[in-house]
């Protein structure tokens, strides 16, 4: 039998309660800022190679603004009673890469790979009949989405960032014209191949 949303609700709210509980034992946050402090190390050993010479504070920079703050988060969404996502599209099945659309641009992060800025309804592109600026080469970072359970819709919380290649330079053809519709599928229900999404 399908739980019906109070019983998904009050499920929830337990869970929340119980993981609430057990973050405040000794054992569980010893351990926690143990596995903190040796994500932090491997993260510095592998990026140490990209980054300027170290310095003695270097490690402990990463670990206190990168890795404890995200320890944080991951907590909180946890311990919430909401349901929190990642939401990012299967790659196509083919080779085959997928448009860009001007209507894309407020709903995500487009960077222009050929010059690294972030496209804006402003910015001087090359639109065809159809809406289409470019080609989508790699999706950086996925979309954040918090569901809301009662209304049975999702609330988009962080946009995706996307490196974009354009089908002609930024500000080389005249304005923006011509919208067309989006057929991307980054941001779940209501867009076409919502169901290749994977939370």
């Amino acid at each position: 039998m399908a739980e019906t949303s109070t019983d998904t609700i009050t499920i929830r709210r337990w869970r929340s309660e119980t993981l609430l509980g057990l973050t405040k034992m000794p054992d569980l946050h010893t351990e926690q800022l143990h596995q903190a402090t040796a994500v932090s190390q491997s993260l510095h050993t592998l990026l140490s190679p990209l980054l300027p010479p170290p310095t003695g504070s270097a490690a402990k920079t990463l670990h206190e603004t990168i890795t404890l703050p995200a320890i944080k988060l991951a907590s909180a969404l946890r311990l919430s009673t909401s349901d929190y996502r990642l939401w990012t599209r299967s790659p196509p099945s083919d080779t085959k890469s997928l448009p860009i659309y001007v209507s894309a641009i407020p709903k995500a992060s487009l960077v222009d790979m050929a010059t690294n800025k972030i496209l804006r309804p402003d910015s001087v592109l090359k639109v065809n009949e159809e809406g289409r600026v470019g080609e989508e080469m790699l999706i950086v970072t996925p979309s954040l989405l918090r569901t809301e359970r009662e209304r049975a819709t999702s609330v988009l919380l962080v946009k995706p960032s996307v490196l974009v290649r354009l089908d002609e330079p930024m500000g080389r053809r005249g304005r923006m014209k011509g919208l067309g519709e989006w057929a991307g599928s980054w941001f779940g229900a209501g867009s076409p191949g919502s169901e290749n999404g994977k939370a």
